[in-house]
């Protein structure tokens, strides 16, 4: 059982590890496109928030996590459409 045990968490552990790159590399691909379209770091901090709140699911906390992220998303468009009007 203990071998059992340990070659289960090896894998768990790569998986968590290639899990982790793969988002690493997607957010990183998403601030690049934040940051052409305009948003400053206050912002593209709301947004990665808001990014990891949807990569990450939760069946029980779902819906919520949902309406946190759109709710930090629209924060920042309403953020940087205010900064180019003026």
């Amino acid at each position: 059982m203990k071998t059992g045990k340990r070659i289960q968490e090896i894998r768990l552990t790569k998986i968590q590890k290639q899990w982790e790159e793969t988002f690493n590399v997607k957010l990183e691909s998403m601030k690049e496109t934040w940051y052409s379209i305009g948003y400053n770091a206050e912002e593209m901090v709301w947004l990665e928030e808001a990014a990891t709140i949807g990569f990450v699911k939760d069946k029980e906390t779902y819906r919520e996590d949902k309406k946190e992220a759109r709710m930090l998303m629209q924060r920042a468009k309403k953020s940087l459409v205010s900064r180019n009007k003026n």
